[in-house]
C-alpha cells in the first residue's frame, strides 16, 4: 500500500460544503477564503464565483503552460451591474514557478492576480480587493 503523501508545504487540506457537494481546498486558508467568498456573494458584493480557474498559456502558437488561481468573482457596483473581474490565489509560499507563471498569466490576459498570504486571510473578510 504507497505512503501518504505529505504536502511539501505543509499546507492541510479540507473539505467543504458548496453546491451540495463536497469541495476539496489545498489549504485552511484556502477554505476559508472560499466561506469568506460566500459570504460576499449572499450579499450581493460579488457574483460569478469560480473555484480554480484555469488559463491556458499560448505564445506564438505553443502551449507553455496552464495556471490554475484559487478563484475568480466579479464585483457588484452599487447600480447592481457587473464590475471588475478578480482572480485571486491565497498563498502560503511564493515560490519562482509561480512568480514566473504569474507574470505570464498577467501579460497574456491583462488582468492582475491579487495574491493573499495565507497568514492574513482572516484579515480579508468581507474586503474585495482592488483590481486593474
Amino acid at each position: 500500500m504507497p505512503a501518504i503523501r505529505k504536502n511539501k508545504y505543509n499546507a492541510q487540506g479540507n473539505y467543504l460544503d458548496y453546491d451540495g457537494k463536497k469541495t476539496f481546498f489545498h489549504s485552511k486558508a484556502e477554505g476559508e477564503r472560499f466561506k469568506q467568498l460566500i459570504v460576499m456573494r449572499d450579499d450581493k458584493k460579488i457574483m460569478n464565483l469560480v473555484l480554480q480557474p484555469s488559463f491556458v498559456c499560448v505564445v506564438n502558437n505553443v502551449k507553455v503552460t496552464t495556471y490554475r488561481a484559487d478563484f475568480s468573482y466579479d464585483t457588484i457596483i452599487d447600480n447592481g451591474a457587473t464590475g471588475n473581474r478578480i482572480v485571486e490565489d491565497v498563498k502560503g509560499q511564493v515560490t519562482d514557478i509561480y512568480k514566473i507563471k504569474k507574470k505570464l498569466v498577467e501579460s497574456l490576459f491583462f488582468i492582475k492576480i491579487i495574491e493573499i498570504p495565507s497568514r492574513d486571510v482572516v484579515k480579508w473578510e468581507n474586503k474585495i480587493p482592488e483590481s486593474r
